[in-house]
C-alpha cells in the first residue's frame, strides 16, 4: 500500500504541473502585469474566488503549490494568497481567496 500512496502523490504532482504549465502559457500573465503597471496599479489579482470558475479551477488556484510555483516563475515580484471575509447573496459570511502579484516596493 505504501507504493500506492507514493504513486498517487506523484500523479497528483504531475497533474498539477501539467495544469500550471498550461495556465502560465495561455494566460498572457506578463502582458497583463505590464498593462496593469502602465495603468498605475501596484499589483494584479490573478485569481479571485468571486469570479465564475468551476470547482476544479478554484481548487487549483487555492492549492498552496500554485503560489509557490508562481513565485518561482516571478522571482522579483511578490506573490501571495490573500484570504478575506465575504458575503453571499443570502448574507452569509464565508472565507474567500485572491491570488495577487505585486511589484510595489515596501518601505
Amino acid at each position: 500500500m505504501n507504493n500506492m500512496a507514493k504513486t498517487l502523490r506523484r500523479e497528483d504532482q504531475r497533474a498539477f504541473d501539467t495544469w500550471f504549465n498550461r495556465w502560465i502559457k495561455n494566460t498572457r500573465l506578463e502582458q497583463s502585469l505590464i498593462e496593469a503597471a502602465r495603468k498605475g496599479y501596484k499589483s494584479l489579482i490573478v485569481y479571485d474566488r468571486k469570479n465564475d470558475m468551476d470547482v476544479y479551477q478554484k481548487r487549483r488556484f487555492e492549492d498552496p503549490r500554485f503560489v509557490k510555483r508562481l513565485q518561482s516563475e516571478l522571482p522579483d515580484l511578490h506573490v501571495e494568497l490573500r484570504q478575506y471575509l465575504d458575503k453571499n447573496a443570502f448574507g452569509f459570511s464565508f472565507n474567500a481567496y485572491k491570488v495577487a502579484v505585486s511589484w510595489k516596493v515596501l518601505k
